[in-house]
């Protein structure tokens, strides 16, 4: 009984990310570019991903470049992309997973980046694939997810390693 329990937990998690991800692609959900706080948004995600970091023996740090950031989003969208990237970076980080925020012009730019051993060069041009998994990777859609989340608020996203480990950076605009 705990492993169909187990199972049916999975499933219900895959079609809620299939139906997210269509939503987004699809134009059906009802979302709202808002002038939003991204330091306060970001502080938020920290704490809910807070758990799952201290469950895996690491550490999550956030360096805002200043407390009042603001960009247009969609509150509800931006935290699905946060937890979806932060999540990512702490499956893979050895230890750490470093978030900067700050402003340039009229964008906000968010760096996600981890310690781990970074993205293998295979994989790196095919990491927001939808269903693309990497090495230990679940569905292949969080990362779908959080590009479509982030074009559809007209922002950009991307991914490469860094010194060590992997980077996400997530652009959002300023106004509208």
């Amino acid at each position: 009984a705990e492993i169909i329990w187990e199972e049916s937990q999975r499933l219900n998690k895959l079609v809620e990310e299939l139906l997210t991800l269509s939503r987004i692609e699809n134009s059906m959900s009802k979302i709202h570019l808002n002038k939003q706080n991204v330091c306060d948004i970001l502080k938020d995600n920290v704490q809910k991903a807070g758990g799952f970091a201290l469950k895996e023996n690491k550490q999550i740090t956030l360096h805002c470049e200043t407390e009042e950031m603001f960009a247009m989003i969609d509150e509800e969208l931006m935290t699905q992309v946060l937890l979806n990237v932060i999540s990512n970076c702490l499956k893979y980080a050895e230890s750490k997973v470093d978030i900067i925020s700050r402003s340039s012009g009229d964008k906000v730019i968010i760096t996600i980046s981890d310690d781990g051993t970074g993205i293998p060069d295979v994989d790196l041009p095919h990491i927001f694939g939808r269903f693309y998994k990497g090495k230990n990777g679940n569905f292949g859609l969080g990362l779908a997810i959080a590009q479509a989340a982030v074009h559809y608020m007209k922002g950009s996203i991307m991914a490469y390693n860094g010194k060590k480990g992997a980077v996400f950076k997530i652009e959002l605009r300023v106004n509208n």
